[in-house]
């Protein structure tokens, strides 16, 4: 008979699951771009899905996942939704990319853009 007990995850699993989850939501392209460019300030939805090159739809697919990890917060006005960067620690790992990576501005990512598509 298997002897493991079923009790709850102890406070480190459940902080390695949080890490796990904060991380994965980082982990997408298209979200780290979205995380770059609100790192710029507050933006709508529409500006952001046409930055990126995803449908209003998609975009705002991601922004639930940045949201729900609680790294982008929302302001609405009349009819748009804003977003804008919210944790602090979001900020300090794109700070670190820039660091390993170089930091870009976005007349660069368009600049990068237009020459591979040519």
């Amino acid at each position: 008979m298997n002897n493991q007990s079923s009790t709850a995850p102890s406070p480190e699993t459940n902080a390695f699951e949080n890490e796990a989850n904060f991380l994965s939501a980082m982990g997408n392209a298209k979200r780290l771009h979205i995380l770059h460019l609100l790192a710029e300030g507050e933006m709508s939805v529409t500006f952001l899905a046409d930055e990126v090159g995803l449908s209003q739809s998609s975009t705002s697919q991601h922004l639930a996942i940045l949201r729900e990890q609680e790294l982008v917060q929302t302001r609405r006005a009349a009819q748009t939704i804003y977003y804008s960067l919210q944790s602090g620690a979001a900020r300090a790992i794109l700070d670190t990319l820039a660091d390993i990576f170089g930091s870009y501005s976005r007349t660069e990512v368009d600049c990068v853009q237009a020459v591979s598509t040519q």
